[in-house]
């Protein structure tokens, strides 16, 4: 995890997840005390920040300095439910 800059606990379910420079996400369970899963390529750049939703449960958000907010369901990180794209035209 040396690379990972950020952790966020999930208020819902005991699981946390980290980001940073090396541009992946890692979801850890703390029932389990270990990596549960990896998004090696979350992003084209680091990733600054990420969230969970205070108000649903399994979505996260993420950005980057790709210039991209990324929303996923960490039930199925295979790919993202939804992508904005804040490159100039």
């Amino acid at each position: 995890m040396s690379s990972h800059l950020l952790l966020l606990l999930d208020s819902c379910t005991p699981v946390f997840a980290s980001c940073g420079r090396d541009k992946a996400i890692k979801i850890w369970d703390l029932r389990e005390n270990k990596e549960v899963h990896t998004v090696a390529k979350a992003h084209d750049g680091p990733i600054n920040s990420l969230s969970f939703n205070p108000l649903g449960d399994y979505l996260l958000a993420t950005c980057s300095d790709d210039k991209t907010v990324a929303l996923w369901d960490t039930r199925n990180l295979d790919g993202r439910l939804y992508s904005l794209d804040h490159r100039k035209p």
